[in-house]
């Protein structure tokens, strides 16, 4: 696939970063860091800060709230759903 669009990217690569940035989630590892925590306390936030200040290429940070409210909704309620 890199080589199919290889020319494109290379004559114009700033219109090509989400397919450069793909490519690279494609072929390299990823890092997932979960950070639990309540969502209005400074310290989670202050974890938040610190993990965003190291760059980590393909770093995926979620922020998983464990207020009461928070929890309330499951994956399935947050998805659409699509009928055929």
């Amino acid at each position: 696939m890199a080589r199919v669009f290889s020319g494109e990217v290379k004559n114009f690569p700033s219109a090509h970063t989400p397919f450069v940035t793909s490519l690279d989630f494609m072929f390299e590892n990823s890092y997932e860091v979960v950070i639990a925590g309540n969502s209005s306390s400074e310290k989670t936030h202050e974890m938040v800060e610190i993990i965003n200040s190291i760059y980590v290429p393909n770093k995926v940070v979620i922020l998983r709230p464990t207020e009461e409210a928070a929890l309330q909704f499951t994956f399935a309620e947050t998805m659409p759903v699509s009928r055929l």
